[in-house]
């Protein structure tokens, strides 16, 4: 839900500074620009616990007589 959060922000960043173009936008360019790295770093971390949990579940079905 997080990470969805900080997509739909990313895309209002982007959006404003269409908006704003030609002017100066380097505080909406930052946040932008966190909250796409925010994004993929929280998509990260659900592959990885994804993988993790899928790991662990097929350990606990082989090990079950």
């Amino acid at each position: 839900v997080i990470g969805a959060l900080c997509d739909y922000g990313e895309n209002t960043g982007i959006f404003v500074m269409l908006r704003a173009y030609p002017d100066d936008f380097a505080a909406t360019a930052g946040i932008t620009s966190a909250l796409g790295v925010a994004k993929f770093a929280l998509l990260g971390a659900a592959l990885v616990l994804l993988a993790a949990g899928t790991v662990v579940l097929g350990l606990r079905r082989i090990k079950k007589p």
